[in-house]
């Protein structure tokens, strides 16, 4: 422990901190303790903000949404919590201040006082510790154990049975053809989904440096953004990963392989056809999201293997421009989840429903290309986001089998619900409808193509005799707190009756976009007995903000 000349006290040693004294973390001060030391917690390798202040008081509880957790009581040895852990600390008392040059805060206050030359520089690092978190083991204490009924709505609901049957049958499917998979965990390797942008680059560099060399890649579809990235390298202390992005026709982001834009990229990034000091090029990169407007196994497929030969044709554009890379392998990098779950069908062809029949020799020119990438010392990586959970959006696709039943994909494959209540009833209008808590806020505003709707009410907790696990209700129109249900007119079955009060089990449109409001999922298990599979058994925390 010291004293600055300023009066503040800097503290590192537990042991040593009387009553009446103050904690002052400095900025880009790790404070690690496994025995006897305070824990500065630092989010994704991000410095505390200077002077971050805490005081404490006997019997008093004080929190840092961001950061700390303090709970202290007149045991001078009372377990001290600090960002999930525990460490043995002696009971603080406020210290007075009034003769401090540091503006005067009230007791069991938690105060940031940066200075003004750490401001511009803290900035960027402390950007993690800004973003909205929960503690797992507050919103676990909140949650587990409860049924759905008791559970506050509107909730984000995960079905952990359903998720691991999909995320079994993706492996699978890749092991099958040993290519390799890389999950994009979105809604769930480092990898920064769109080219990146230069504001960036610093934070990755910051969460780099807690990782190993090798971890963290970007993608690049421009030459201009390759001079932001020489601070990866002087901050994480190893080279970024370099994917360029290519266009395959989603036209969303990247460049055709064929323009003058990837050999301008290409030239900038392997000059003389080798890498620059503070990066490593690994590959090429596709998205086909133009896969989601289509209705077969065989159209995500055709979709697949056009990305696939893109790819083989922009890599060998390479290998002519830049010969010393010609021995070097390359990652070819494909996938949307509908192209991607469409190589499931080939373990289950002729084994599902007749809609999912491939085309007679379409996984032959599929499996082909993949053999044509080995022979060049190449590898193929499948990449997929919201495969583990599903959604109506990629039933509408039907690009996969299901992972449940020996059919196509269906509701009973879709892992994520948004559990919402029924708030009023109107049936005196000209067609029955119902005002559920919960709009566009909770279940997105991105639409569907297999209907007009803004998510499909399921079956649980509901009088319905249809047998595809949905109901007769479908949320026909949103606000940003409303959602009115009216009937599907995909459905043949009456109107199901449905009280105030009532909870739901909604299907989102995309999973990706309803669950980005919540800051954790309820998890459920279908797998377990009956009598349990309403309960909440663990809690997923989102990893919100940019």
């Amino acid at each position: 422990m010291r004293a600055a000349s300023d009066g503040k006290v800097y503290s590192e040693e537990i042991d040593s901190i009387a009553p009446q004294e103050i904690i002052a973390i400095e900025p880009e001060t790790e404070m690690r303790d496994e025995q006897s030391r305070l824990a500065a917690h630092q989010t994704e390798g991000n410095a505390i903000d200077p002077f971050l202040l805490l005081f404490f008081e006997a019997d008093t509880t004080v929190r840092d949404n961001n950061m700390f957790k303090a709970s202290l009581d007149s045991s001078e040895h009372r377990p001290f919590h600090v960002a999930g852990r525990v460490y043995k600390k002696r009971m603080l008392k406020s210290a007075n201040l009034s003769a401090s040059p540091l503006q005067a805060v009230t007791t069991a206050q938690v105060a940031a006082q940066p200075s003004a030359a750490g401001i511009s520089n803290s900035m960027a690092a402390s950007h993690q510790s800004l973003k909205p978190t929960v503690a797992v083991t507050e919103v676990s204490e909140a949650y587990v154990g409860k049924k759905l009924q008791d559970v506050p709505t509107p909730a984000a609901i995960v079905d952990r049975a359903i998720v691991r049957r999909n995320c079994t049958q993706m492996l699978q499917a890749c092991e099958a053809l040993a290519c390799s998979f890389r999950p994009h965990v979105k809604t769930h390797k480092v990898l920064y989904g769109i080219p990146v942008p230069p504001s960036s680059v610093r934070q990755l560099a910051q969460l780099g440096r807690r990782l190993h060399p090798g971890s963290v890649s970007v993608l690049l579809d421009h030459p201009d953004q390759l001079q932001h990235l020489k601070i990866f390298e002087e901050i994480a202390g190893y080279r970024l990963l370099l994917y360029i992005k290519i266009d395959t026709g989603y036209h969303r982001a990247g460049i055709m392989h064929e323009s003058s834009q990837f050999s301008q990229l290409v030239s900038s990034i392997l000059p003389e056809g080798a890498d620059l000091p503070y990066t490593e090029f690994c590959g090429l990169y596709s998205h086909a999201g133009h896969s989601y407007g289509g209705s077969s196994p065989d159209e995500a497929m055709n979709l697949l293997t056009e990305e696939i030969r893109n790819l083989q044709l922009a890599s060998g554009h390479i290998r002519k421009m830049c010969p010393a890379t010609v021995r070097r392998p390359m990652i070819l990098s494909v996938g949307a989840t509908p192209t991607a779950t469409s190589i499931q069908n080939m373990a289950n062809h002729g084994n599902n429903s007749s809609q999912h029949t491939l085309r007679p020799g379409q996984a032959d020119v599929l499996i082909q290309h993949i053999n044509d990438i080995k022979a060049k010392k190449d590898f193929l990586e499948i990449h997929a986001g919201v495969y583990p959970f599903l959604d109506l959006q990629q039933l509408a696709t039907q690009a996969s089998p299901s992972a449940s039943t020996a059919s196509a994909i269906s509701t009973h494959d879709i892992a994520m619900t948004i559990l919402a209540e029924v708030a009023s009833l109107y049936n005196a209008r000209d067609e029955r409808e119902a005002l559920i808590a919960a709009g566009s806020l909770a279940l997105g505003r991105e639409p569907c193509k297999s209907y007009e709707g803004w998510g499909i009410v399921s079956d649980w907790n509901i009088n319905s005799q249809s047998t595809s696990k949905g109901s007769c209700w479908q949320v026909g129109r949103v606000s940003q707190e409303h959602g009115i249900l009216k009937h599907r007119l995909d459905s043949l079955d009456d109107l199901s009756e449905l009280y105030v009060g009532q909870k739901l089990r909604i299907f989102p449109n995309h999973a990706c976009i309803a669950g980005a409001n919540f800051g954790w999922y309820c998890v459920v298990d279908s797998d377990l007995p009956d009598e349990r599979q309403d309960e909440v058994v663990e809690i997923w925390i989102r990893c919100r903000g940019w």
